[in-house]
């Protein structure tokens, strides 16, 4: 299976030691596994082969989807013993071709993996298996009075494992800080098949080394997070979302910072959306109800969320107020129910498939100071004008923008991505901005990790990689390719 878009110059060399599927290995994977979890059907690989984007393809010929930690470790024990490379799976909804194979690696798909343990109200406390998708955590622990302190535009099927696996930011970073800031416990199996059994429900545990953190952001290259327990938080009464347009970005960053002064601890998420973003939104999505549909074009979005468990009415009219009279903003929207609340972020939510509709996306998650978002934006517009559609948007309260490259003509993808790579790069070294803010490193950053990691921190990631996988055979080609 050939890649459509994966260009050669850019695939790393296959590392010979690994050893290719036999029929003894199948042999074996068939004496501990199921019919069922195992797929060969060569109708039903491409999913598992093709990530979501249909930009990296792998050929792998077989996926194991097991149902108990067990058979992961008995699994992963044999690849180890038989030079085997493994790739982890979840949901495969990541962006950097990390969950993947770039060869023929076998695919390890977690779905099987998908019991919810056990809620602790007492502790706040949610225990469940990696395959567990984020939607049906919500919705679980929503029965309790709280939310999973992490939400997604891909909600519906990414996995916690996988999210974990990534250290995932998405849109309430404000509000809930990062998915491994609210870790307290974590199921890991190394390559080697040796369990790490790190699960706590203790909010305070200071007995050693925290080895839990390694793993969180490891994509999968360190050992495989088979369960964890997370804390969650309880779910305010009340919730709004306001949109804004504003006519230039530095009122964006003016609403912003009177968001930050007026609403405090009530100020849940803070989002934007250049013209551009927004514009191809209501072009490609017909679902999506434009709420300024007279709008004129070069304007900004902004999205604001407002909770409390008091009278957030007012509290939206006094920072309303505020607002208005600076002159921040030109237009406004509040949404008055849950269904318009809804309706209205996913105009947001929607900007990454809209983009796929012009064709081979080249998509990057950056953290930066967020004064030079729109300077990043249109210095990248600039390079590919005539070549591509360019849009930035993002989390403004967490410095985390996400440019998206859409280029109009397949035949151009290669001359696209020679303009951006290493350009884009070498832009955030010179400003100390990172290259990755939450989507991770995968298969398409792992050889630009030196633009923002020194070579002694580089040379120790490698340490920590050669110890705990040896033979490499954990998503082999990712983040240190």
């Amino acid at each position: 299976m050939k890649s459509k878009f994966f260009f050669a110059s850019i695939k790393p060399s296959k590392n010979l030691i690994f050893s290719s599927l036999s029929p003894k290995h199948l042999s074996f994977f068939n004496s501990i596994l199921k019919p069922n979890e195992l797929i060969t059907d060569a109708s039903d690989l491409p999913r598992y082969n093709i990530d979501w984007m249909d930009k990296y393809h792998g050929s792998a010929t077989l996926v194991l989807q097991p149902h108990t930690v067990s058979q992961i470790s008995s699994i992963l024990s044999y690849c180890n013993s038989n030079n085997l490379p493994v790739v982890p799976q979840g949901g495969n909804t990541g962006l950097v071709g990390g969950g993947t194979p770039v060869y023929d690696e076998l695919i390890l798909s977690l779905k099987n993996l998908n019991k919810i343990k056990a809620f602790d109200s007492n502790n706040d406390v949610l225990s469940c298996e990696a395959g567990c998708i984020l939607q049906d955590l919500s919705v679980y622990v929503k029965d309790f009075g709280y939310d999973v302190p992490l939400d997604l535009g891909a909600r519906g099927s990414c996995f916690i494992g996988g999210n974990l696996a990534t250290n995932a930011g998405g849109k309430y970073f404000i509000r809930h800080g990062s998915l491994r800031g609210n870790l307290l416990g974590l199921q890991v199996v190394l390559a080697n098949g040796t369990v790490l059994n790190m699960d706590s429900g203790l909010r305070k545990d200071n007995t050693g080394y925290d080895l839990r953190q390694i793993f969180v952001g490891s994509e999968g290259t360190l050992g495989i997070i088979t369960a964890c327990d997370i804390i969650c938080k309880k779910k305010t009464k009340q919730q709004k979302l306001m949109v804004f347009t504003c006519d230039s970005f530095a009122k964006v960053l003016a609403l912003h910072d009177l968001a930050k002064t007026n609403l405090n601890l009530n100020l849940s998420a803070f989002e934007y959306m250049d013209h551009n973003a927004y514009k191809i939104v209501m072009e490609n999505i017909p679902r999506i109800i434009n709420p300024f549909p007279n709008k004129e074009n070069g304007h900004f979005v902004s999205l604001v969320e407002i909770i409390s468990n008091q009278n957030i009415d007012q509290i939206i009219e006094g920072f309303y107020n505020i607002i208005e009279s600076q002159k921040i903003f030109k237009d406004a929207v509040i949404s008055e129910n849950e269904n318009q609340f809804e309706d209205l972020w996913k105009i947001r939510e929607s900007v990454a498939e809209s983009c796929n509709k012009i064709g081979l996306v080249y998509k990057y998650d950056l953290s930066l100071q967020i004064d030079k978002f729109d300077e990043l934006t249109n210095v990248i517009r600039k390079k590919t004008e005539g070549l591509a559609y360019t849009t930035g948007y993002g989390h403004i309260g967490d410095g985390n923008i996400h440019i998206n490259v859409g280029v109009f003509d397949k035949k151009n993808n290669e001359i696209v991505e020679e303009i951006l790579e290493p350009f884009i790069f070498q832009w955030l070294r010179e400003r100390k901005g990172s290259i990755s803010a939450e989507h991770g490193l995968g298969l398409m950053k792992g050889k630009y990790l030196n633009y923002c990691k020194s070579p002694e921190v580089i040379a120790l990631m490698k340490n920590v990689k050669t110890m705990l996988d040896p033979k490499g055979i954990l998503n082999p080609y990712k983040v240190l390719n």
